[in-house]
C-alpha cells in the first residue's frame, strides 16, 4: 500500500513540476525540490505539493522546460529521488 501512495505522490509532484511554473525562475523550482527532499513524511510532502500549486504558471513553466531541458530534467530526477526516499515512511500516519 505504502508504494502506491509514494507513487502517487511522485506523479503527481512530477506533474505538478512537469506542466506548472514558477514565474520562469529555476531557483524557485529548485526551492520547491529542496523542500520536498527535506521530508520526512507524506504530509509534509503534501504541503510542499500544495504550495507548488499555489505558486505554478503553465506558460511561464513550458517557457523554462524549453529554455532549461537539463537542468530541469536533473530537477526532475532528484525530486523523484527524494520521493522515493519518503516511501520507507509512507505507512507511519
Amino acid at each position: 500500500m505504502k508504494n502506491l501512495k509514494m507513487a502517487a505522490l511522485a506523479l503527481g509532484l512530477s506533474s505538478i513540476f512537469g506542466l506548472g511554473a514558477c514565474g520562469g525562475d529555476l531557483a524557485k523550482v529548485e526551492g520547491f525540490v529542496d523542500d520536498l527532499c527535506a521530508c520526512k513524511d507524506k504530509a509534509c510532502a503534501d504541503k510542499v505539493e500544495e504550495k507548488a500549486k499555489k505558486a505554478l504558471d503553465d506558460k511561464a513553466m513550458e517557457k523554462l522546460m524549453k529554455d532549461k531541458p537539463e537542468e530541469m530534467g536533473k530537477l526532475m530526477a532528484k525530486m523523484m529521488g527524494c520521493a522515493a526516499k519518503l516511501e520507507g515512511g509512507a505507512d507511519s500516519e
